[in-house]
Parts: structure tokens; C-alpha cells; sequence
């Protein structure tokens, strides 16, 4: 049973502050969240979303600070089987409540001038391959105007995402490559390393081997091999 309260805005902000409330209806977080950060950004309580106070209402015995401490130390795990074991009794835990329940989304538009061709949307938010692109006239000089929260980008920056709030992987495909890239539907795809194998570890874990794609350098012309991996 939901009961629902309509409540002006002031009221809002002071539900979200005291934790007056045990659900938050949000936009869904998607990749690519890694699951220490976006757990580890409740703590503080500055994740966003009204996931820390609504966690205030847990029932059942459960606490908040009780599931804190879990994901502290999941943190600071070493060995990958306990590391998978305390992980697990972590999502029992947050998922014996009823915290957040995703309910939209959103379309990021991509406006291309049509003498461009070979452009594909991105696989995250906010990825725009344009690195794809091959003009079909007027010369191979193309103007981006890559925007932010706080409005266009004048440099490249940090490349970190989450410090001004950019359209956030615009410029990544000219930066950076990593050894394998982000694919449909979470496939993981080929790109520094043509191929990987994948072997049990006496620790629990994996080992990974790749093989290197050839004749790749860096901007300045130095070789890219095993010893700068």
C-alpha cells in the first residue's frame, strides 16, 4: 500500500533532509557505474538520487549504517572469493527493501550536418564515436560543439566526467583506448587487444592474457607494445 502525500516544494526539501521518507523514484543508474563507487557514494550521503535518507527507513532489523559497514569492508577485501561471498550477502541485504524504483529515463539527441557520414550512437551515456565520421564534402574540417552543465567546453579538461559535469565521453575516443571497448548491449569488444584469453588463478581469481593489435602508436610516434602496457 502507497500513501501518497502531495507536498509543496519547501515541504519537499525538508522531507529530503530530516529522511522523511522510505522510497526514492528516480532515474535509473546504468552503465557504467561500477558497483564499489556508485555503493560506496551512499556512505557520504552526496550520491544523489535520496538513496542515503530513504535507506534511514529500513525495516526488518536491517539498518543503514549496518549495510555501511558491509560495503566498507567488501572495500577492503583482497581475496576474490570472500570478496564474491560478501558482495552477495550486500545485494541480499539493500534488496530485502524497497529503496529505489527507476521509472524513466531519457534520449540524448545528436544533431549531425548531412555531409557527414559513418556516424553510430554511442553505447553510454553521453558517447558520441565521432572519430567515425567521414566527411562527404566541403573539406575535412569539422566543428563539435560539445556542451556541459555549465555550458561549452573551451579545452579539453581533465577528461574526468564527474568534475564539471560535461556531456561526459564526447572527446574519450580521441583521448583514450583501452585494451577492449564498451559494446551493444554491454558486449565486451575488441580494441588495443585483438584477442584475450581467460584462465582460474590459484588465488580464486582470473588471470587475463591479451594479445596486442599491431602497428599501433602513440600521437608523438612511439611504439605501442607489451613494455608501455
Amino acid at each position: 500500500t502507497i500513501d501518497t502525500q502531495l507536498l509543496s516544494k519547501e515541504d519537499i526539501n525538508v522531507a529530503r533532509q530530516a529522511g522523511d521518507f522510505h522510497f526514492s523514484i528516480t532515474e535509473t543508474w546504468g552503465t557504467p557505474y561500477d558497483p564499489f563507487s556508485f555503493a560506496g557514494g551512499w556512505i557520504d550521503g552526496k550520491g544523489g538520487e535520496g538513496v542515503y535518507p530513504a535507506m534511514a527507513n529500513f525495516t526488518e532489523g536491517n539498518s543503514r549504517e549496518r549495510l555501511f559497514e558491509m560495503i566498507v569492508d567488501a572495500n577492503q577485501e583482497v581475496d576474490i572469493g570472500r570478496l564474491k561471498t560478501k558482495w552477495e550477502a550486500i545485494h541480499k541485504y539493500y534488496h530485502a527493501q524497497a529503496v529505489m524504483l527507476p521509472v524513466w529515463g531519457k534520449r540524448i539527441p545528436t544533431l549531425m550536418n548531412s555531409r557527414l557520414t559513418g556516424y553510430q550512437a554511442g553505447y553510454q551515456q553521453y558517447d558520441y564515436p565521432v572519430h567515425l565520421l567521414t566527411p562527404l564534402s566541403g573539406g575535412d574540417k569539422v566543428t563539435i560543439a560539445p556542451g556541459a552543465r555549465s555550458g561549452r567546453f573551451k579545452t579539453v579538461g581533465y577528461m574526468d566526467a564527474h568534475t564539471y559535469g560535461p556531456n561526459e565521453f564526447f572527446s574519450n575516443n580521441w583521448v583514450y583506448e583501452g585494451l577492449v571497448a564498451y559494446g551493444q548491449g554491454g558486449l565486451v569488444v575488441p580494441s588495443l587487444a585483438e584477442k584475450w584469453e581467460v584462465e582460474p588463478n590459484s588465488i580464486g581469481g582470473d588471470t587475463y592474457t591479451f594479445q596486442l593489435r599491431q602497428n599501433v602508436t602513440f600521437h608523438d610516434g612511439s611504439a605501442w607494445d607489451c613494455s608501455v602496457a
